[in-house]
């Protein structure tokens, strides 16, 4: 329901702005439940603690109405005292509000995953030091790509100081594609690096590709994850 707030006059004797903004956007949120619920909602009026009528849900309704103050377009998966208070400013309440507010917001997947990790769960950080030129290496494979040439992946390496890029396609992304490129347009064209940093693929930690670092002397540090 669209209403223009800036078409309508405001009352101009005992009305503030303010008071105004908040009745209609009440009554919005109370006709837009009612709207969801496909029919009026008819409750008992109560009295809460700040001397306010509001209609006392029963409850088949309440779920409805905490899940449209929480994950709505309006919500915003706020935490559950913020959705227990847009329950309470669209003229709604029932005595276990608060609770049943808390419990919703610690079942709902979205908020779960988007939850400050504790430092319990938090994973060590890698420190990179950043050396000379072309001494650190990060390296990775991007894909997989709608074929072309018969190829569908794209292995790229970025020197970290100057940024300079070096990638190639290939077809698959396996390690034999990683040890024949850093042979080729690494080693041979720019020296051996001190440093390469690669993620966890099981392309990159593998025997072959130690090996071959660990003959030129090349420290292999795998990057953190990222979460989640």
């Amino acid at each position: 329901m669209d209403v223009s707030l800036e078409s309508k006059s405001l009352p101009s004797v005992g009305y503030s702005r303010k008071s105004y903004l908040q009745t209609t956007y009440q009554k919005l949120a109370r006709d837009k439940l009612e709207h969801l619920h496909g029919r009026r909602l008819l409750a008992l009026p109560s009295v809460g603690s700040d001397q306010i009528i509001r209609k006392c849900v029963p409850e088949e309704e309440q779920q409805g109405i905490l899940s449209h103050c929480h994950e709505s377009a309006c919500g915003g998966h706020f935490a559950s005292q913020k959705t227990a208070m847009k329950v309470l400013q669209s003229g709604f309440s029932w005595p276990s509000l608060f609770k049943d507010a808390h419990t919703m917001c610690r079942s709902c997947d979205r908020c779960q995953r988007l939850e400050n990790l504790t430092r319990r769960n938090q994973m060590p950080m890698n420190p990179i030091l950043i050396v000379d030129l072309f001494d650190v290496w990060g390296i990775d494979f991007m894909g997989p790509f709608p074929m072309s040439f018969g190829n569908s992946y794209i292995l790229v390496r970025v020197d970290y100081v100057s940024k300079w890029v070096e990638a190639i396609p290939c077809k698959h992304n396996d390690h034999r594609v990683v040890v024949k490129f850093l042979k080729e347009n690494i080693f041979s064209r720019f020296g051996v690096p001190k440093a390469i940093i690669s993620d966890g693929g099981t392309h990159f930690c593998n025997k072959p590709f130690e090996t071959l670092l660990a003959k030129y002397g090349v420290k292999h540090k795998v990057a953190t994850p990222y979460h989640p």
